[in-house]
This record gives structure tokens, C-alpha cells and sequence, in this order.
């Protein structure tokens, strides 16, 4: 089931761009805003308590649907998937960002480079085409295959997880800065994102330049003590060296390719009965 799940999920990602529209989680932010005017927000354990009912919840709904039928359990393991995806589709980012350059918007390619890579951009062009770059290879973990990582280990429980986890670490990062909920935030996030960040980095190195990507890794990063983020880039800038065209298109086909090796693995772990 967990195979046929990640399948629809993806399709649905990829070519229903109506749904992507209702992937909102304004509501998560309105919850963080009444829980800190309701408890205080210090550390880990408010942290843990924050994120416990909405997980709670939409594992006991979950669950209830798939003892009552196997097909609404599939449903709704669609669904979770899909709405942990994101929540803005990296596709259409590039798309509105592609054509923002094509018109010689400066300003708004330099803002929704920003936005996409959510760091510190060059005011250059290749400075904001080094940022799109970056910004996708580093959105491919965030936004998906760390998601997938945490769904095929514990189910939507998981996917769900991830994705809050990380929304709770950008919204600490605005309304509560310097704070040590931020900071047991910040590790949360980061601790889910340690091995799946690892094995998308893996996942660029089999889709693109495998010795490029290796040798970047070895030469720019310690497997275990690296920050993932600088993991993810030196790996896919390694598995793109050898590419002298539209960079920004070749990482995105990057990220396609090693979603496709994430699936392969799942199918052949299926196969397997590892998973089920």
C-alpha cells in the first residue's frame, strides 16, 4: 500500500495543480499563535506538546478509516502524503521564475529566488541563478524526499511529522527569535532531516555525475558532522559538473531522476516484502 500511496502522491504533485492550491497550512500558524498565548514555549517539551495533537488526531482518523475499509485507508494516506509534500510546488516556482528572467524582471527573479532558495541571494544574475540552483537542490529534500523518507518509515504519522516539524521552525524563526524553542525546534528539524538528506544526496550522486558528486563530498564534506544543507549542495553541484547548459532546468531534471531512484528502491523493497 505504502508503494501505491507514493505513486498517486507523486502524480498528484506533479499534474493536479488545482489541488495544490487547497495545500495551505495557514491553519497550522494560527494554531502555533493560540498555543503560545495558552502555554509557554521554553524548550523541547513545549515543543513536543505543541506538535502532539494535530498528530494524534490525524493518526486516530487515520487509523479509524483503515480498520473500517483498506481502500479509505489508502485514500487517506494520499491525501496526508500529498498535503505533507511542499507546501508550494517546486515546478511551478521554476516555471514563474524561468519566465520572470525571460521578461527582465530583475526585482521579482531576485525575490522568488530568495524565496526558493530561503537564504542569502547575490544581487547578480548568475548570483540569483546560483541561488535557484542551490535552492532546488536543497527544496528537494525539504519539500520531498524527506517527506517520503518519514512516510515509508512510520506512514502519514511521519509525513506529517516532518512537515510540521519544519513549519514550526520557520515560524519560531519569526515570532520567536533567539528563543530555546527555536532552538529545540531548529534541532527537531534538523535530526528528521539527517538521514534522508543523506540519501538524497546519495540519490544525486546515482541520477547524475556519481564521481563529481563523490568527490565534491569527500573533498567539501564530512558525511556525519556536515550541516545537510551543505551536504545536499556539495553533492548535487558535484552530480551537475559536468553540465554546461541551462543549470537551473539540469538540477530540477536532477531532482526528477532521483525521485524516480526513491521509487525504484521502494518498488524493489516491495518487491522484497520489506515493506508492505
Amino acid at each position: 500500500m505504502i508503494l501505491i500511496a507514493v505513486l498517486f502522491s507523486l502524480l498528484l504533485d506533479r499534474y493536479a495543480e488545482s489541488l495544490q492550491e487547497r495545500r495551505r497550512w495557514a491553519w497550522f500558524r494560527r494554531y502555533c499563535h493560540w498555543f503560545q498565548r495558552c502555554f509557554p514555549l521554553r524548550g523541547i517539551g513545549s515543543l513536543l506538546l505543541l506538535l502532539a495533537p494535530p498528530l494524534l488526531l490525524s493518526t486516530g482518523i487515520y487509523s479509524w478509516l483503515d480498520d473500517l475499509f483498506w481502500l479509505f485507508g489508502l485514500a487517506a494516506a494520499v491525501v496526508v502524503l500529498f498535503y505533507s509534500f511542499g507546501p508550494l510546488n517546486l515546478h511551478r516556482q521554476i516555471e514563474t521564475w524561468q519566465d520572470m528572467k525571460n521578461r527582465g524582471d530583475i526585482q521579482g527573479s531576485y525575490r522568488l529566488a530568495a524565496e526558493i532558495r530561503q537564504g542569502e541571494v547575490a544581487e547578480s544574475e548568475t548570483g540569483i541563478e546560483q541561488a535557484v540552483v542551490e535552492g532546488v537542490l536543497i527544496q528537494a529534500n525539504e519539500r520531498l524526499l524527506a517527506v517520503l523518507f518519514w512516510f515509508m518509515l512510520l506512514g502519514p504519522l511521519g509525513a506529517l511529522l516532518y512537515r510540521m516539524s519544519s513549519l514550526t521552525e520557520s515560524w519560531a524563526r519569526r515570532e520567536l527569535p533567539g528563543s530555546d524553542f527555536l532552538t529545540a525546534a531548529w534541532q527537531l528539524h534538523d535530526i528528521l532531516a539527517w538521514i534522508p538528506a543523506r540519501l538524497c544526496a546519495l540519490s544525486f550522486a546515482l541520477s547524475g555525475s556519481f564521481v563529481g558528486a563523490l568527490t565534491c563530498w569527500q573533498n567539501k564534506t564530512a558525511m556525519i558532522r556536515d550541516h545537510y544543507t551543505q551536504i545536499l549542495l556539495a553533492c548535487g553541484r558535484g552530480a551537475l559538473q559536468d553540465n554546461t547548459g541551462n543549470r537551473v532546468q539540469e538540477a530540477l531534471s536532477l531532482v526528477y531522476r532521483a525521485t524516480v531512484v526513491w521509487v525504484t528502491a521502494l518498488a524493489l523493497m516491495t518487491l522484497a516484502g520489506w515493506v508492505h
